[in-house]
């Protein structure tokens, strides 16, 4: 199982000149181009989160609020987890 938590860590180009570990914070919006990924399935299963209909809804959200995000790839991580929370408190 590839390591879905550093899997989108920055590359040395990313980093700033001054050996910064900061990721240089470009946002953008989220496009048609955007999808779950492999890994987001992969997460999913882990969690017990069905990803097709989070994805919807974490771009819905994405569209509906105007967000803007450097990495939609840890955003929607974020979103599958925190899903994963909401599941759980259901179930409580």
């Amino acid at each position: 199982v590839p390591d879905l938590l550093t899997s989108s860590l920055p590359s040395s180009s990313d980093l700033k000149s001054n050996g910064d570990a900061k990721r240089k914070r470009v946002l953008r919006f989220i496009s048609e181009e955007d999808k779950a990924s492999e890994k987001h399935f992969i997460f999913g299963q882990t969690l017990g989160i069905e990803v097709g209909p989070e994805w919807g809804k974490f771009k819905n959200y994405c569209l509906a609020h105007a967000k803007q995000y450097a990495d939609f790839e840890a955003a929607f991580r974020n979103w599958l987890a925190n899903a994963k929370e909401r599941k759980e408190a259901r179930h409580a």
